[in-house]
């Protein structure tokens, strides 16, 4: 029975959030922390990405959209939709408070939590690839 690769991306998730709590609880400045933090969730998920890429064998295209995993496709709806907005704002406009940014007329701070969304239907992705595997490693024994 192979191990399931879906609790180590649960794994990595976890760990990025906890750095990021521990990142605004040590630096100070919450410009600087925003940066560090975003870097974390993109370096999570392009890593998730790779992994996921290597094990089922797919290069991305829009022509192999619907053979990618839900774990691929939560993790690209949360750098398309959540990280890669906010980080884009935050680079272009680094020394202007976080609450009075917009991306095309949205708030910054609502873009944010629906990012906190996205992640969370991510993680429930993420739990159903998991469980689809560990079913399919079931009836495979």
């Amino acid at each position: 029975m192979k191990a399931n690769p879906f609790k180590k991306y649960l794994l990595f998730d976890l760990i990025c959030v906890m750095l990021v709590f521990f990142t605004f609880k040590v630096i100070s400045d919450k410009t600087v922390a925003g940066f560090v933090t975003s870097f974390f969730f993109v370096i999570t998920q392009i890593v998730i990405l790779q992994f996921e890429k290597r094990r089922n064998k797919i290069n991305f295209s829009l022509q192999k959209l619907g053979k990618l995993s839900l774990t691929q496709l939560g993790c690209l709806l949360f750098l398309i939709f959540g990280i890669f907005p906010i980080l884009s704002v935050r680079l272009i406009y680094p020394n202007v408070e976080f609450n009075t940014l917009s991306f095309f007329g949205l708030p910054l701070e609502s873009l944010h939590k629906i990012a906190n969304y996205i992640f969370l239907i991510k993680l429930v992705l993420t739990f159903s690839d998991s469980f689809r595997f560990a079913r399919s490693q079931i009836t495979k024994a």
